[in-house]
C-alpha cells in the first residue's frame, strides 16, 4: 500500500470509497450520505482541493491492484491543522490504511507550517474518536456545521496536552461566592458538586431550593448566565454565551477503521 496526493483522475473513485465508507460507520440516512459525498468529494470538489494551497488531499493505493482504497483530507488554518476527513473502503480494513493516511496528513499538514494538528469527525461518524484516540487525542470540543444544506454535529479532537489545557479553562469560572443566583424570577441555588463539561467551560446544576429537591436548570460556567436550554438529545447550550456541553464520546470501536 502506498499513499500519494490524489489526483484529478482518482475523483470517481474518491467518491464511491467515502460513500461505501459513511454507509458502513456513519449514522446518517442515504440521502444524507450523498449530500457530504456529492459536496465534499465531487469530481469538481476534488478538484479545487488538489489546487488548494492549504489543503492537503491524500489516497491510499492499494499495491496489489493499484485501486484506491482510501482518502483523507487535511486543511491548514492558520496556524493550526485540521484533518476534517478520513475514509477506508470498508473491505480494505483491518491492513493500516487509515493509520498511515492520518500519520501523513498530520505530516503533510505540519510541512505546509501548521504548528499543531487537531481533527475532527462527525458525531454520527460511530468509530471516529476512538480511531483519533489511539494517536493520543482527546475530545475537546463539539460545534454545529451545514454541510450539503444539513445541519450535523461534530467532535474535535486534540493531542492531550492541548484537551488538558482545555480542561484547566473549565475550572476558571466565576462562581457565585455564596452558590446562589438571583434572577427577576427569584434566588437560585448552585451545586458546584454536580457538574457536566461544556465547550467553553462546565455547566453547573441549579435548584430553586438549598436542599436540591427540585432541579430548575444549569448554570453557565462561562458566562454566569442560568438561561440555558436542553434540546431532545439532552445536550445543554447557554442561550447568551453560546456554551454547549460536551457528550462524553463513547461509541463502539472498530478496529478495523484502521
Amino acid at each position: 500500500m502506498s499513499v500519494r496526493p490524489a489526483e484529478s483522475d482518482d475523483a470517481d473513485r474518491v467518491t464511491k470509497v467515502v460513500e461505501s465508507a459513511m454507509t458502513a460507520s456513519y449514522s446518517l440516512s442515504p440521502r444524507e450520505i450523498e449530500n457530504v459525498a456529492g459536496e465534499k468529494f465531487g469530481a469538481e470538489s476534488v478538484e479545487e482541493k488538489i489546487d488548494a494551497d492549504d489543503v492537503e488531499l491524500l489516497v491510499a493505493e492499494s499495491d496489489e491492484d493499484g485501486v484506491v482504497v482510501g482518502v483523507a483530507e487535511g486543511e491548514r488554518e492558520d496556524d493550526r491543522g485540521v484533518v476534517r476527513w478520513l475514509f477506508v473502503d470498508p473491505e480494505r480494513r483491518g491492513r493500516g490504511h487509515g493509520t498511515d493516511l492520518f500519520e501523513r496528513t498530520a505530516e503533510g499538514l505540519r510541512d505546509r507550517g501548521a504548528e499543531d494538528v487537531r481533527a475532527v469527525a462527525l458525531s454520527a461518524n460511530r468509530e471516529g474518536g476512538e480511531f483519533f484516540e489511539r494517536f493520543g487525542f482527546e475530545q475537546v470540543d463539539e460545534r454545529e456545521v451545514d454541510i450539503g444544506g444539513e445541519s450535523v454535529y461534530e467532535h474535535v479532537f486534540a493531542p492531550e496536552d492541548a484537551a488538558t489545557e482545555q480542561s484547566d479553562a473549565d475550572e476558571d469560572v466565576e462562581f457565585p461566592d455564596d452558590g446562589t443566583v438571583t434572577t427577576d424570577d427569584g434566588e437560585f441555588h448552585v451545586d458546584r458538586e454536580e457538574h457536566r463539561s461544556g465547550t467553553d467551560g462546565p455547566f453547573f446544576t441549579v435548584y430553586t431550593d438549598e436542599d436540591g429537591d427540585e432541579r430548575y436548570g444549569y448554570y453557565c460556567g462561562s458566562c454566569g448566565s442560568i438561561d440555558t436550554t436542553m434540546d431532545e438529545m439532552e445536550r445543554v447550550e447557554c442561550l447568551d454565551c453560546g456554551n454547549v456541553d460536551k457528550p462524553d464520546g463513547s461509541e463502539q470501536y472498530d478496529d478495523g477503521y484502521l
